[in-house]
């Protein structure tokens, strides 16, 4: 059976039938809501009727999860090893009570999709007790446990003049070309690699002393740390340490290596190394960040991109676009990532993908 790794986006106004629907063409980009998971035969995920399920969900679920669950029916066929649908709606899942958490995991397991745990640094307290709430049901069902570590990875560029660049006479600037206009200068953020471990590392604690599995690690870390997008290349062109640091700096594809290089060490020490060290099985990946094979569908690259230097982008068949020699620069090995999260079939594995 044919096994496809789908990441698509919903806009919040499509309901989830028409999201299931959508799940057919692993291609298919939509907007604002990721969805992670594998496709199966149709068999395995159907789509319930207008009138909804048989029964209907318990009133006690919160309004995301009972959307889910009279959208859709239980699986027809065991789903055997294969990975779970990752819904964005079932984030809204988290309830204090034990009972009613437990129901809402064995729920979702019978539809083929997981329960996502959250971690928040900014409520980590909380964030935790939850998130282990989750984990020791999954455990005990014998379920694997997923986690959403989004805000784990921001921000280095948090808009302190330590981390701008500089420009000949030593003052800081940033580059407004980029959302939020606070990226500076890729060689200006070791000292904000502590902060950011520690914002991994403390889950990854909690984890161990509860003694739970973590099986599979997510994040979306895009606008922040070293890019090479829009009029990044010119910021870096004016800046003193950027100059010191990229000898052909003049030359884009210098350019492109040398910040490539420094997000990946980012990357790896800061996100894959903490979960990694405790977790050696677990799979980590970033989502639509690193394209490994240098080429990403057509329609998918972000608004960041949209001044890329042209000449470096080129169609390849089937209408895949290439963003830079990223395939030499990016690997996974590199990153310190086990996942490959693209659109692609066959991009959904643990280890380096490249050839």
């Amino acid at each position: 059976m044919t096994k496809y790794p789908c990441i698509m986006r919903l806009d919040h106004s499509e309901s989830v039938r028409d999201l299931v629907s959508t799940l057919r063409y692993p291609s298919l980009v939509l907007r604002h809501c990721f969805v992670i998971g594998y496709l199966v035969a149709a068999s395995l995920f159907s789509v319930s009727s207008s009138t909804g399920t048989e029964t209907s969900a318990n009133t006690e679920y919160p309004a995301a999860i009972r959307s889910v669950l009279e959208c859709t029916k239980p699986l027809t066929k065991a789903r055997g090893n294969r990975m779970p649908l990752l819904l964005w709606p079932v984030h809204a899942g988290v309830v204090s009570d034990q009972a009613t958490q437990e129901a809402i995991i064995r729920d979702l397991d019978a539809r083929g999709m997981a329960m996502i745990a959250t971690w928040h640094p900014g409520n980590r307290e909380k964030s935790l007790d939850d998130a282990l709430r989750i984990a020791r049901i999954q455990k005990r069902l014998g379920l694997p446990v997923y986690v959403n570590a989004i805000s784990c990875m921001y921000a280095f560029y948090n808009g302190e003049a330590s981390t701008a660049h500089l420009d000949n006479q030593g003052k800081p600037f940033f580059d407004p070309s980029i959302t939020g206009n606070k990226i500076g200068c890729p060689f200006r953020i070791r000292h904000r690699y502590a902060e950011l471990t520690e914002q991994v590392a403390f889950f990854v604690r909690g984890y161990q002393e509860a003694k739970v599995p973590l099986d599979f690690v997510f994040g979306d870390w895009e606008v922040d740390g070293p890019l090479e997008v829009n009029r990044a290349w010119e910021a870096a062109r004016r800046c003193q340490v950027c100059r010191e640091n990229i000898a052909e700096i003049d030359t884009f594809e210098a350019f492109q290596k040398a910040v490539r290089i420094e997000r990946s060490k980012a990357t790896k020490e800061c996100y894959a190394r903490p979960v990694l060290r405790e977790y050696p099985q677990a799979l980590i990946g970033n989502y639509g960040v690193y394209p490994h094979d240098g080429y990403r569908p057509a329609g998918t690259l972000p608004p960041v991109v949209r001044r890329f230097p042209l000449d470096r982008l080129h169609v390849r068949h089937a209408g895949r676009l290439s963003v830079g020699p990223w395939l030499s620069l990016v690997r996974l090995s590199l990153c310190g990532l086990s996942l490959d999260l693209q659109h692609a079939p066959g991009r959904f594995q643990r280890g380096c993908s490249h050839a």
